[in-house]
């Protein structure tokens, strides 16, 4: 599995002064169904300490300054997984291509 960044992650993510990426499980549970998705986004060293914690494995990213947290649970990862930038109006978001969720 080859992980590849788009330049402008690079860029934001320099610019932001996180330097780990944060791939997380995130399920909204209401009585009438359940949701669960990945929810990708970057985190200082702090808070990647507090993933670290959790067992989230790190792996090393295109970049030698960036670091990638994986959580715990089974996902399905392509060959190449790539990561880019969204931006909407004022909000800016990571997208990604080659994970998927295992149900």
């Amino acid at each position: 599995m080859t992980f590849e960044f788009d330049p402008e992650v690079v860029d934001y993510m320099k610019n932001t002064g996180k330097t780990t990426m944060v791939v997380e499980v995130v399920t909204s549970d209401n009585s009438d169904f359940e949701v669960s998705e990945l929810y990708i986004h970057p985190v200082d060293p702090k808070k990647a300490e507090t993933f670290r914690k959790k067992r989230y494995r790190a792996v090393p990213a295109p970049d030698p300054d960036l670091t990638i947290l994986l959580p715990p649970f089974k996902l399905d990862y392509s060959e190449i997984v790539r990561f880019h930038l969204r931006k909407i109006l004022f909000v800016t978001s990571i997208k990604y291509e080659g994970i998927r969720l295992i149900r």
